[in-house]
């Protein structure tokens, strides 16, 4: 029976840093074999994997090598100069969160990896993260913030503006009660609305049933209503998921509201008319009064 082998997993792992900041990481291991004897003056086949988000990850890039054991059973390899199978390793973006290191090696020099082994790489290399591990800036006074998926940066602010925490994210200004629509842009949809349930809205209920942007925060619309049913406000033309909805315990006449894809929807009036919608995200309140 072929005997099981196994390496002591990443006995170290050294950072080489020099003057050019190289892409390469030097990695080291001992091997033995299953009686615990050292395998030594051996060739073994290795492959590296860069595994991104968790030790059962999607791999972002992955190299061989095939280079001997020396008489401790010491392997050193240099990752970032194998034989790339997968990706660039000069374009792993180091900042885009966590990273695991996987080896595979074939003690026979072959392609049958028999001994895995996966851990997490606890630090980057400087040189690596700031090559290529955020967003560069492109104006003078830029900040940056992780959003979950990644580095965004925010726009320098204005001479003596306050930045908030606002809404799970740092922002210029008042935090709103409410995210306000990203672009600037609220239509109205449904059937309690000429439009019926159309999104995106057709002409000329594109133009008659788009909201005036007062303030950054503050939205109004005047129109005339049918009468009854349930309508929504969205922010995005054709995109459900960017919509507003009110918050059980509202009226047709007021009440709070926040952002999110699913029910209850706004309440229409009860008889038909000329309305004005108010919409503050700053607050997180609507209010629709008759003319």
């Amino acid at each position: 029976m072929k005997k099981m082998l196994h390496i002591l997993a990443l006995l170290f792992i050294s950072l080489n840093l020099f003057a050019q900041a190289p892409q390469k990481m030097s990695y080291q291991a001992v091997i033995r074999n299953a009686s615990n004897n050292l395998i030594t003056n051996a060739p073994v086949k290795m492959r590296i994997s860069i595994l991104q988000g968790s030790a059962t990850g999607a791999a972002v890039y992955s190299e061989l090598h095939s280079t001997p054991t020396n008489a401790n059973g010491l392997v050193t390899i240099e990752i970032g100069a194998g034989t790339s199978q997968q990706g660039v390793f000069s374009s792993i973006n180091w900042g885009n969160g966590i990273y695991f290191l996987k080896t595979e090696t074939d003690p026979t020099n072959g392609s049958t990896y028999s001994i895995v082994g996966t851990s997490q790489l606890l630090s980057v290399p400087y040189a690596f993260h700031a090559a290529n591990g955020n967003k560069p800036g492109t104006i003078v006074g830029e900040m940056q913030y992780w959003d979950g998926n990644g580095w965004v940066n925010i726009a320098p602010g204005t001479q003596g503006q306050a930045l908030s925490f606002c809404n799970g994210k740092p922002a210029w200004g008042s935090c709103s009660a409410v995210e306000p629509p990203n672009e600037g842009t609220l239509w109205l949809t449904g059937d309690a609305a000429p439009s019926g349930w159309k999104n995106p809205l057709p002409a000329p209920f594109d133009v008659n049933q788009k909201f005036t942007r007062l303030t950054n925060t503050t939205y109004q619309l005047t129109l005339d209503l049918p009468g009854g049913g349930l309508y929504k406000l969205i922010q995005t033309q054709g995109n459900w998921e960017t919509q507003y909805h009110m918050i059980q315990g509202g009226t047709w006449e007021s009440g709070q509201l926040e952002k999110k894809n699913t029910d209850p929807a706004f309440i229409g009036p009860p008889t038909p008319g000329r309305y004005r919608i108010i919409v503050d995200f700053m607050k997180g309140i609507y209010q629709l009064v008759k003319e």
